[in-house]
């Protein structure tokens, strides 16, 4: 986890803005040349976290963490990667615990990736994926995540099996068949060409609809003809 860096942002700012509503989203980009990232994976969906037993303070401090984590997440969006780190620092340590800091880390794991940190940018996916139990969407792009990293680190057998998780965690998204396409992919750069294939062929049996489908046919006639 990289270490929090102080800030000179009043947490009286965060009362000013609206809280931002934005639908989460996944997205992973394949290039058949090896070099899988991630990018803008996820519009980071702003609630306010409604704790039934606790006490108003508690409900204060989720929606100021919520403000903070939407705040960063426009930054991200625009590419102003400085601010939302910063703001993803604050919420780190001003609001650890809270739901929207655990979201934060996969944001800050994300823009650690398009920065080419990647061995930070994994670290963040892991600690992410472990602590993590809410939306399907996240978690399984928390696992891509870490799969992209390995795939920078060449370890393409690796990056098969946490894209094989990403799928099983994606379950009925559509997401679920473009990682499990990935896997197969990653499965052939090891030289894993059985495994390949099981994975094209999963994609075909368990996807018929999805367009990656006719891309699992075409890599099983290739590999057949090898």
């Amino acid at each position: 986890m990289l270490k929090p860096q102080k800030n000179k942002i009043n947490k009286k700012d965060l009362k000013k803005d609206p809280l931002l509503d934005a639908l989460m989203k996944g997205q992973t980009i394949y290039d058949d040349h090896k070099n899988s990232i991630i990018y803008s994976i996820i519009g980071i969906a702003v609630v306010v976290l409604v704790v039934m037993w606790g006490t108003g303070m508690m409900e204060k401090t989720e929606m100021e963490a919520v403000s903070l984590l939407g705040k960063a997440q426009v930054e991200y969006d625009q590419f102003n990667y400085n601010k939302a780190r910063n703001f993803l620092n604050v919420l780190n340590s001003d609001y650890s615990g809270t739901d929207a800091a655990l979201q934060g880390i996969f944001l800050l794991a994300n823009l650690n990736f398009n920065e080419k940190k990647y061995a930070e940018a994994k670290e963040l996916f892991i600690e992410f994926t472990n602590s993590y139990s809410g939306s399907a969407l996240l978690k399984s792009s928390g696992y891509a995540g870490i799969a992209a990293s390995l795939e920078t680190e060449k370890d393409y057998k690796g990056a098969a099996e946490y894209y094989k998780k990403a799928s099983a965690a994606a379950g009925e998204l559509i997401q679920a068949a473009e990682y499990l396409y990935l896997a197969g992919v990653n499965y052939q750069a090891a030289g894993e060409q059985e495994l390949a294939r099981t994975s094209f062929q999963q994609v075909i049996d368990a996807y018929p609809d999805s367009p990656k489908k006719y891309d699992a046919q075409t890599k099983i006639i290739l590999l057949a003809a090898k």
